[in-house]
């Protein structure tokens, strides 16, 4: 939606809490930290042979600065495996 209709239609409270959610979520840079973080996590796995890595160790926040639910992040990619692999 152009900025111009979304002006004429978004309360000015509706724009406030938005704001404030923004904030608080750090979109969209949020959203893409995680893209890249399991970029490199998926990376470093298959070519580096990490093991135990959790997605964390790959944000640029420090670890205890940040909370990342495992479901957060599988909910956000919309990963759901349908095979599992043998070890």
């Amino acid at each position: 939606m152009p900025a111009h209709e979304l002006a004429a239609r978004l309360p000015m409270r509706d724009l406030v809490l938005y704001q404030h959610y923004a904030a608080k979520r750090l979109l969209p840079s949020r959203r893409a930290s995680l893209q890249l973080a399991r970029i490199a996590m998926l990376i470093d796995q298959t070519m580096g042979g990490a093991k135990n890595v959790q997605l964390t160790d790959y944000l640029f926040e420090h670890a205890d600065e940040v909370e990342v639910p495992e479901d957060e992040a599988a909910d956000f990619f919309g990963f759901a495996p349908t095979m599992t692999r043998e070890k």
